[in-house]
């Protein structure tokens, strides 16, 4: 009889441990399962919160190429504006120089002034597209080069000079004077289309 109650004692014993035992093992599974949810709800939430970085990244480099075309676009409007009134002030200066030759600068001061004003426009925007492109680049390298021609072109005309300064420049002279700004105007015009081609071919690309 003692013994059947010892077992039974035993008995109850080793069943109140292995609940024990069960429950203690459900409950870490429970806490483990709660843990991977925790984990991947939380990579899963940095996945999403990247994801949205990226995307709004990718909005504001997309938004910051479209206002940097266009305000490259912009100057080289400007850069081609200023070309054509170089071209125009450098026409009228040869053709000034063909009519009035020596005496250029007291008949038509206004000639060699337009192209000084011009190329003080040139240096400006050269000196632009040069940061904003570098000299090397294309687009500005051909309209450096169009603002040295020009420069030269008013070097040139600086060595005319007439009655007001003396006896007049010889025939000789002139011509070389006439000569120097006539190559310079040819390598104005070449750099300019130059320019003017690179010019599309640069914000087509931008543009793609």
């Amino acid at each position: 009889m003692a013994a059947t109650a010892g077992a039974v004692v035993v008995a109850g014993v080793a069943a109140i441990a292995f609940d024990a035992v069960a429950a203690a093992l459900a409950f870490l599974a429970a806490i483990i399962v709660a843990a991977m949810t925790w984990v991947g709800t939380e990579r899963r939430q940095r996945e999403a919160l990247a994801a949205d970085a990226a995307k709004q990244e990718r909005q504001l480099a997309h938004d910051r190429a479209l206002t940097d075309v266009a305000d490259i676009r912009a100057l080289l409007d400007e850069a081609a504006v200023s070309l054509h009134i170089a071209f125009y002030a450098l026409m009228n200066a040869q053709a000034a120089l063909t009519s009035f030759g020596t005496k250029l600068h007291t008949t038509a001061p206004e000639a060699g002034e337009a192209v000084t004003d011009a190329g003080t426009t040139l240096d400006s925007v050269a000196a632009r597209l040069a940061v904003r492109l570098g000299r090397d680049h294309a687009v500005a390298a051909a309209f450096i080069r169009a603002d040295e021609a020009l420069l030269e072109v008013n070097r040139a005309l600086g060595l005319v000079f007439g009655d007001e300064a003396g006896s007049p420049q010889g025939a000789e002279e002139m011509k070389k004077v006439r000569d120097r700004i006539r190559d310079a105007a040819k390598s104005f015009g070449e750099s300019r289309a130059a320019f003017e081609a690179a010019a599309i071919a640069y914000v087509g690309t931008r543009l793609d």
